[in-house]
């Protein structure tokens, strides 16, 4: 603005008035920092030019932005124009904070200033503040629970491959509870820190919502020797202890052992039998397989082993049934058919190289190279696990 000084006109630069030092918002707000702002030049005629700077851009990003410019990458937002004009604009800003960057509760500071020039070249002195964003807390989330698994009175599944835990907080640490129903359906086990009680039938265990994840994957369920068949209702749920509390549910069937049907004897492959099937059909999965499931309308069976190379037999494969063969890599695998079987059980034998190149060789007793060649063979992907599928017509 002009001034008179012994007879000379000096220019007073323009002033920012009414900015705050320091500012408190919440990660989950939209703050409003400059809302008090005001541009100050006596000489209202003069363009301003004034270049808003939040210093560290990844900490949020500015909107509402009017006649403005704003560069999000170097975080300067630029708006030029009369002061009142000016001064309406930067009032009108908003800064959209970057959620969960640190803990919960923690502190995120950001610094912003403001620079302003009129159009004579009159630098005002920068304002500057500090808005502390409040990180806040986001629920957990569980994914991929609701779903249906087989399993028979001592065979142990794992039912919860599929099972993910998510929390967009930063570092957080959650409790996981996984309830049976029915506490004498079964028991659940596993090799992390987690704890079971037989009593209640709950599972409980404290880590990050990774560290659950992995843990949750690797439980194994084991039905009781004299469960009754039908379903056991599970029911998941995390608390991150900060308020935020995610459940789901799924169900477990416990099947009935056919009554008299052979199992397979090789160690340490455990058959499982689904009570109807008239037959006996089994499937072979990895060690990292979990119990998936069959297709509707069909005798599907499948099994949890420990892995390494397996030499099984299947008997009664008529028309319907339907053998799994869990770890076989389309594209990367290979299946052969040869007339070996088993001692004392002659027959048709498929072998497979599965997950890691362990080979699986199973024998249909009783099958020649006329009945096997009508076989419906198939192989596809399912839940991140690949297989081999063989249908009898």
């Amino acid at each position: 603005a002009p001034a008179t000084a012994f007879g000379t006109v000096v220019n007073a630069p323009p002033a920012v008035i009414g900015l705050p030092t320091v500012q408190v918002g919440r990660d989950d707000t939209i703050a409003a920092p400059f809302r008090s702002v005001r541009l100050a030049d006596p000489d209202e005629v003069q363009m301003q030019t004034v270049r808003v700077t939040v210093g560290a851009p990844a900490n949020g990003v500015l909107t509402q932005l009017g006649q403005g410019t704003y560069d999000r990458g170097t975080g300067v937002y630029t708006v030029m124009g009369r002061a009142d004009d000016v001064s309406a604009a930067i009032a009108a800003l908003r800064f959209v904070p970057t959620r969960h960057q640190a803990a919960v509760d923690q502190r995120v500071a950001t610094d912003f200033i403001i620079g302003v020039q009129d159009s004579t070249g009159a630098m005002g002195a920068p304002a500057t503040t500090r808005i502390m964003t409040v990180q806040t807390n986001a629920a957990p989330v569980i994914r991929n629970a609701a779903a249906c698994h087989v399993a028979v009175p001592g065979a142990a599944i794992r039912p919860f491959a599929g099972l993910l835990f998510q929390d967009a907080d930063v570092a957080q640490v959650a409790t996981l509870t996984i309830a049976l129903g029915d506490p004498a359906a079964g028991t659940l086990t596993g090799t992390g820190p987690g704890r079971y009680d037989p009593a209640t039938g709950r599972f409980t265990s404290t880590g990050t919502v990774a560290a659950l994840t992995v843990e949750a994957s690797r439980l194994a369920f084991t039905a009781g020797s004299g469960a009754s068949a039908g379903m056991v209702d599970v029911v998941f749920t995390i608390d991150d202890g900060a308020g935020g509390v995610a459940r789901d549910t799924a169900t477990i069937e416990i099947a009935s052992a056919t009554v008299g049907a052979p199992r397979m004897e090789t160690d340490p492959v455990a058959a499982l039998f689904i009570g109807s099937a008239p037959t006996t059909v089994v499937a072979v999965a990895p060690a990292s397989a979990s119990l998936l499931t069959g297709t509707a309308g069909r005798d599907a069976y499948f099994l949890d082993t420990a892995g390494g190379a397996q030499s099984s037999a299947v008997t009664g494969f008529v028309g319907g049934d339907l053998l799994v063969l869990w770890g076989f890599r389309a594209g990367i695998s290979r299946y052969s058919w040869s007339d070996d079987g088993l001692p004392g059980q002659p027959g048709r034998t498929i072998q497979v190289d599965g997950r890691g190149g362990v080979a699986t060789s199973v024998t249909f007793v009783g099958q020649d190279a006329a009945d096997t060649d009508r076989f419906a063979i198939s192989s596809g992907r399912v839940g991140g696990l690949d297989y081999l599928a063989i249908a009898a017509p």
